[in-house]
């Protein structure tokens, strides 16, 4: 495994991703971020770019950092819109913003994965129902949009990207954070 000297990070494309898992199973997230970034940025055509794009928003869901994290499932949503990944991006942004404390959107993500041309497997769309049912049951302790007539817009929003045409393969334009 060859390691650029300068910066710790592997120069092939097979030692790179490998790095940015075991990273991940070690829950060092942040240099695992970086390490799916750098190939994003240095294999924009690779089919795995889906999957490492998941992977990026995965490490801020892991870190709590839901907004963070939910921008990135929604560039997956849109710019991945045929790949399998969007449903694991649908259940993730649900759960994101349940853990916002924002129900309506968190149950409209859901719900997107149970519809019958969403290709979620039959795994995901019981883990949504029970989702869904758990926020129904909510008395107030997760869900502070019950009262605002103006909650679950960012769901309208993310769901509807899931219901058009898909769009052409592009590549998605993120840059690294500092």
């Amino acid at each position: 495994e060859k390691l650029n000297e300068a910066t710790n990070i592997p120069e092939g494309k097979d030692e790179l991703w490998a790095e940015a898992e075991r990273q991940l199973q070690k829950k060092n997230y942040k240099l695992s971020r970086q390490l799916w970034r750098t190939f994003i940025s240095r294999y924009p055509g690779d089919p795995k770019l889906p999957a490492a794009n998941f992977q990026v928003g995965l490490t801020f869901f892991s870190e709590r950092d839901y907004k963070s994290a939910l921008g990135q499932f929604y560039r997956i949503i849109q710019d991945f819109s045929e790949d399998p990944i969007v449903s694991d991006a649908l259940y993730y942004s649900g759960l994101g913003f349940a853990k916002l404390g924002q129900c309506k959107n968190a149950t409209a993500y859901f719900e997107a994965l149970l519809r019958p041309k969403s290709g979620a497997s039959p795994q995901y769309q019981k883990a949504a129902k029970d989702q869904i049912d758990i926020l129904k049951k909510d008395t107030g302790d997760l869900c502070f949009d019950r009262e605002d007539v103006n909650a679950g817009a960012a769901a309208k929003r993310g769901v509807q990207e899931t219901q058009r045409e898909p769009a052409k393969a592009t590549v998605p334009a993120t840059k690294p954070r500092k």
